[in-house]
């Protein structure tokens, strides 16, 4: 799903999509007491948040390395070098909130 998109925007909106998924799992879950007590379903949650976290963290340091790249294509010698050779713009990595157009699930 989220490996297959073709850019960060892409991405972030797969991402957004699988995590908007994996709350209405959650959602199911608190119906059925036996499955959210059995020792697969507590691993899987704990993995999850792991990973969540992971994601949040990385998403973070690309975010920066982003800005960092931009401030210097924005600075004078950048912008001359650039009449020469095309630097490239660089998306944000954007969460889930912002794939969504600000709405939270």
């Amino acid at each position: 799903l989220a490996s297959s998109s073709t850019g960060v925007g892409d991405q972030a909106r797969a991402e957004a999509r699988l995590a908007a998924a994996l709350q209405r799992l959650l959602g199911l879950v608190e119906k059925y007491p036996t499955v959210k007590d059995a020792p697969n379903f507590q691993r899987l949650t704990r993995e999850l948040g792991r990973l969540a976290n992971r994601i949040e963290f990385l998403a973070t340091v690309y975010n920066k390395q982003v800005e960092a790249y931009s401030a210097k294509v924005d600075t004078s010698a950048a912008k001359v070098l650039s009449l020469f050779i095309a630097l490239p713009e660089i998306d944000r990595f954007i969460n889930c909130a912002e794939a969504n157009g600000g709405e939270t699930e």
